[in-house]
């Protein structure tokens, strides 16, 4: 379960570099940042659907730490649909919390909770179902396994 944490993470700083400027200076939304916020997104959907839509189902991190997302019923590769799916399901739960600005996160800790509700109450799902789904992976019908136990090759 840990290790898609630690895949994610790496995964984050490889699409999302130019998103974190935002989260830095906090969001004014000038055009130049809402330029720089559409590119870190169009960069992060092409490269998580991409590669987990892809024959392998991994991204860089999941291939680093070994494991993969694959279907649910027949434990091959997902396609690009359903890695839409899953991506934008991931979007949802974590939006609330990009769009607050940074400079209230240490002021108010209701709201940064608040915000962080969806993303926390669809990651803790994994912890209340056998197969360890996300509510993403639910909604896209995927698992995460180990690529031993699946090769998809």
């Amino acid at each position: 379960m840990w290790w898609r944490y630690l895949a994610f993470s790496f995964d984050s700083v490889i699409p999302l570099s130019p998103g974190l400027l935002l989260v830095s200076t906090g969001p004014s939304w000038s055009p130049t940042e809402l330029l720089l916020a559409g590119a870190a997104a169009a960069l992060g959907a092409a490269y998580f659907i991409g590669l987990e839509g892809g024959s392998r189902g991994q991204t860089l991190g999941k291939r680093w730490v070994g494991i993969c997302v694959v279907d649910v019923e027949l434990r091959g590769p997902i396609g690009l649909r359903r890695a839409a799916v899953r991506h934008a399901g991931r979007l949802v739960a974590q939006v609330p919390a990009a769009l607050v600005p940074s400079s209230l996160w240490p002021s108010s800790h209701l709201l940064a909770l608040a915000a962080l509700a969806p993303m926390l109450a669809g990651h803790l799902w994994m912890l209340c179902n056998r197969e360890r789904q996300t509510v993403y992976d639910r909604l896209a019908h995927t698992l995460v396994v180990y690529e031993f136990a699946y090769p998809l090759r």
